[in-house]
């Protein structure tokens, strides 16, 4: 019993910083944690909202959009903290075109000095994680 109150206190510890996908947590622990209690903690955190994928996506996104980074980034990097295929492509797909245009030209503006340059906009913005479309309508902008 004392066993199972440290590994819960040190689930927590890891909860306290900021919100925490299922699949970060399975992975931290697994190793440190017997399976049986470490499905057991996570089914109780779920339930206290302490472990919220969803809220996760969300929270993740608009910082990941703020920091300049397309829906492909945000994507991937999703799927690295193990969240549900379909609630990426859920929340991914709420990102809307108009936004990740204005985040792609923003990041264009603070990080390309010369503008002539479209082969380095073009790599820039396709290193961010932005679609192909959105590459093309900045560089092929008159406004350049």
């Amino acid at each position: 019993m004392e066993n199972k109150n440290k590994f819960k206190r040190k689930i927590l510890h890891y909860l306290k910083y900021r919100v925490r996908t299922e699949g970060e947590v399975r992975n931290k622990f697994k190793k440190i944690i017997p399976p049986f209690y470490l499905e057991e903690f996570i089914k109780e955190f779920k339930q206290l909202g302490l472990i919220d994928d969803r809220l996760f996506c969300k929270v993740f996104t608009e910082e990941k959009l703020r920091k300049g980074y397309g829906r492909k980034a945000i994507y991937f990097e999703l799927m690295k903290k193990g969240v549900d295929k379909n609630l990426i492509e859920e929340v991914v797909c709420n990102i809307s075109k108009e936004r990740e245009l204005k985040v792609a030209w923003d990041i264009v503006k603070k990080k390309i000095k010369d503008f002539q340059d479209k082969r380095k906009i073009y790599q820039l913005l396709l290193r961010r994680g932005f679609d192909r479309q959105i590459i093309l309508s900045i560089t092929e902008d008159e406004n350049l």
